[in-house]
């Protein structure tokens, strides 16, 4: 696994598009095409902290040079699941706000739209990590701006993210499936096909045959891209008669948890002898979290498909016989990741009719309309932050460490999401989003 394989994070930079009503009052299930859903904010605000939490743990004295934390409190997230989730949530969104037919002139709006949103908070980003870290080369420099950032060679030639924030990985992916997509929009392609071409293409690196890591990596992206993009196009919503999800969100979130400790078919795969020299950041063994994902994001958007609550308890089979696996062989209290792996998975089962809880998704929508400038910001304050703090060498420092890194990047985010983007969005986008999707019906 690469170095910064546990970097995995990927914001939430899609709000500039308007969201979608979920179970309110009489109408529970109709969506509303241009209403905002808090539910559906605070899942990307949530996913936020997933990756902001575990990346104070994840590089050993990181975030303190003096002192870290033991092992275990690193597995208390979901980072890993985060990445999954953003790209069923990128795929989602931009799918529910293009559903009309194509045309040019929708796709120059669109391409405006997604630049207008993305790059002025990453240009900013940019300069607080080259002033994090001084040291990359202007190649790198160049690289990023461009969005060319990969962690895997492209047919030989590496072009890495910037030293101090290696999570900016993500945005070259994300740009890709914004382009991509107007293929798919412009074509319609057959789904099953193309969900069966893009897997295919993701197990090759596992079967050791020289295909180039990084297009495999891209395809084991864009499934779950595309997964999002069939449920905001394809899936039917659920009746307005109020009906309870299969699963609470509750579960749910706690299952992912789960799944980003055990990591199933990573180590199914491995056991069956599959062992490639290389497995990229995104492989073809995360596949086994997407049922788990597309569960997740249909509860928040009263959108329903067939199946797929029987896959998510299938997947808690194959789990409960991994776990049973590991302590026969007297292996599941060998690993901090085993342990809490089997005590997110019960607390999973024991919470899955645990409705009344569910309303707890919603306090995260505030952190989830500032959830892309918390992704591209808090890495390199993270890294200024362990250079510059004074106080280091134990678990207090350490605490106080992460709340300065919390409140700096909540409020660079702020200022950034909440006062300055939507007075730039008003100057290049004079047209409101809103009215333009109405007339377009």
């Amino acid at each position: 696994m690469h170095y910064f394989a546990n970097a995995f994070s990927l914001p939430g930079y899609l709000s500039s598009y308007p969201l979608i009503k979920n179970h309110t009052g009489s109408s529970r299930g109709s969506l509303t095409y241009n209403a905002y859903n808090p539910a559906l904010e605070g899942l990307r605000g949530l996913a936020a902290l997933f990756v902001l939490y575990g990346h104070f743990f994840y590089r050993d004295r990181f975030l303190d040079p003096g002192y870290q934390p033991s092992a275990g409190w690193g597995h208390l997230s979901a980072t890993r699941g985060a990445v999954l989730l953003f790209f069923v949530l990128s795929g989602y969104l931009i799918g529910i706000t293009n559903k009309s037919s194509f045309s040019q002139a929708k796709a120059k709006d669109y391409l405006k739209r997604r630049a207008v949103r993305l790059y002025f908070i990453y240009l900013v980003a940019l300069v607080v990590t080259i002033f994090a870290h001084r040291g990359d080369g202007w190649p790198t420099v160049l690289g990023n701006l461009f969005f060319l950032q990969n962690f895997d060679a492209y047919f030989g030639w590496v072009l890495l993210p910037l030293t101090a924030n290696p999570p900016l990985w993500s945005l070259n992916y994300e740009v890709l499936y914004y382009l991509i997509f107007l293929l798919v929009w412009r074509f319609r392609p057959n789904f099953v096909f193309l969900f069966l071409t893009l897997a295919v293409i993701s197990a090759l690196p596992w079967l050791s045959l020289g295909f180039p890591d990084f297009v495999a990596a891209y395809s084991t992206g864009f499934v779950f891209w595309v997964s999002g993009l069939y449920l905001a196009w394809q899936a039917p919503s659920v009746p307005t008669v109020p009906r309870r999800p299969h699963f609470s969100n509750v579960s749910l979130v706690l299952f992912l948890v789960a799944l980003d400790n055990f990591q199933v078919l990573h180590v199914v795969l491995k056991a069956m002898g599959f062992r490639p020299d290389y497995v990229s950041i995104v492989d073809f063994s995360q596949l086994f979290s997407l049922p788990l994902c597309l569960m997740l994001l249909a509860n928040v958007t009263g959108r329903s498909l067939p199946y797929l609550p029987l896959m998510v308890w299938l997947m808690h089979g194959v789990v409960g016989l991994l776990i049973a696996y590991l302590w026969v062989s007297q292996r599941l209290f060998t690993e901090w990741r085993w342990m809490l792996g089997t005590l997110f998975s019960v607390c999973s089962l024991l919470t899955a009719r645990m409705f009344i809880w569910d309303a707890w998704l919603v306090r995260f929508s505030q952190l989830g309309k500032i959830s892309f400038a918390v992704y591209v910001l808090h890495h390199p304050i993270i890294v200024l932050v362990h250079d510059y703090f004074p106080y280091a060498g134990n678990g207090w420092s350490f605490t106080a460490r992460m709340l300065v890194v919390i409140g700096v990047t909540l409020l660079l985010s702020y200022l950034l999401e909440v006062l300055i983007q939507p007075k730039i969005k008003a100057y290049l986008l004079p047209v409101r989003r809103v009215e333009e999707m109405k007339k377009a019906g």
